[in-house]
């Protein structure tokens, strides 16, 4: 490799070295916070059927009740806590909002998922 090429390459490598390192952060009283995990659609049948959640269209439901507009998408995540779908509401405005929706319930849950 010919030093120019080195010189270039040097940034790359330590930007893939930072994007795969795992990072934890802190919550707010100094402890990590939890890790959240989010599923794929198979993953999300799997556990609604393991957990006994309520079905995405419902929290879909849900979220539009707080805030009003279309919603767009639905991901099903489990926080370490509680399973959380975080849904995509296309508001009149233009603007996407996430809303936290609580796969167990079905209710808004108080706390958005970090990602």
């Amino acid at each position: 490799m010919t030093p120019t090429a080195a010189k270039l390459a040097a940034p790359s490598a330590l930007a893939l070295a930072l994007a795969l390192t795992p990072t934890v952060t802190a919550a707010k009283d100094g402890a990590p916070a939890p890790q959240i995990e989010c599923y794929t659609v198979e993953q999300t049948r799997q556990k609604i059927a393991q957990h006994r959640l309520v079905p995405p269209f419902l929290a879909m439901q849900a979220a539009r009740g707080v805030h009003q507009g279309d919603a767009l998408s639905t991901r099903l995540c489990h926080n370490g806590e509680a399973f959380i779908y975080e849904i995509g509401v296309l508001g009149h405005d233009g603007h996407v909002v996430h809303v936290p929706v609580d796969a167990a319930t079905g209710k808004p849950h108080l706390a958005r998922p970090e990602h």
